[in-house]
């Protein structure tokens, strides 16, 4: 008994997906291929927004590469912005720390007020802080923790500076006797 060949006008096509060359794959490498892609995004999400967390911090005062900015003093050469930064994951107001930054600044629910620190406003440096897990910066992340020395709204609140902004935006007024430290 013979038997007729299955009919296979009634099966669909198997879709063929074409690569960058025109050439064609096959469904289950075009899958694969995709999977491949969404992980990669994945990881790299995961790696980028690594940077937003609560960092630790050391003190590198007595290094040699930053000894010299520990009693110096300096003055604003623009107006600037002192930002109070939440550092609770939840954005409670404590604990927070001070920040002065240059413009424009930043924005986000961490933010919890903003204080204007005009052209001339003038600060001491008391420590050089290096943060101990920030894996993922180019450069090391240096900020100096300051005291405003122009006004006394700030007195007995931690205010910092990055490291950067004190030699860009900012005029050393004097700098500390080398037996002083």
């Amino acid at each position: 008994m013979k038997h007729p060949l299955p009919d296979t006008s009634a099966r669909k096509p198997v879709r063929q997906e074409h690569d960058a060359a025109g050439g064609e794959i096959s469904l289950t490498s075009f899958k694969m291929r995709s999977t491949w892609i969404a992980g990669f995004v994945a990881v790299l999400a995961t790696l980028l927004l690594a940077g937003c967390y609560l960092v630790s911090y050391e003190d590198v005062s007595s290094e040699p590469k930053y000894a010299s900015y520990v009693g110096a003093e300096y003055r604003t050469t623009a107006n600037m912005t002192v930002y109070r930064v939440s550092m609770d994951q939840n954005y409670g107001p404590s604990p927070s720390v001070y920040k002065i930054v240059q413009p424009p600044g930043f924005d986000g629910p961490e933010v919890i007020s903003r204080t204007r620190f005009p052209e001339g406003s003038t600060m001491k440096v008391l420590t050089i802080q290096r943060c101990t897990d920030c894996y993922l910066d180019t450069e090391p992340r240096v900020h100096a923790t300051v005291r405003v020395t122009s006004t006394t709204q700030f007195d007995d609140l931690e205010v910092r500076a990055d490291l950067g902004l004190l030699s860009s935006h900012m005029q050393t007024m004097r700098q500390p006797d080398p037996g002083s430290r």
